[in-house]
């Protein structure tokens, strides 16, 4: 979850993931290729000037799908 506070109006928002990937938007979905740890940026623009929100966060391995075999 990310929490940002600005002075008025957010003119604009871009994100940095970690992984070289980058996006623009207010409300944005991103997903990681392989688990590890990723330094994630979020810059905001507002009327005042950029600042910047970092982020350290810990993709974990996903878990192996287990599936009911019938024999027949």
């Amino acid at each position: 979850m990310w929490l940002h506070y600005s002075s008025g109006a957010i003119r604009s928002f871009r994100w940095e993931f970690g992984d070289g990937a980058a996006d623009t938007g207010e409300e944005i979905v991103h997903v990681y290729d392989k688990p590890g740890r990723y330094r994630t940026i979020l810059h905001l623009e507002d009327p005042t000037g950029i600042s910047e929100t970092v982020q350290e966060i810990e993709i974990l391995p996903a878990q192996a799908q287990i599936s009911r075999i019938e024999q027949g």
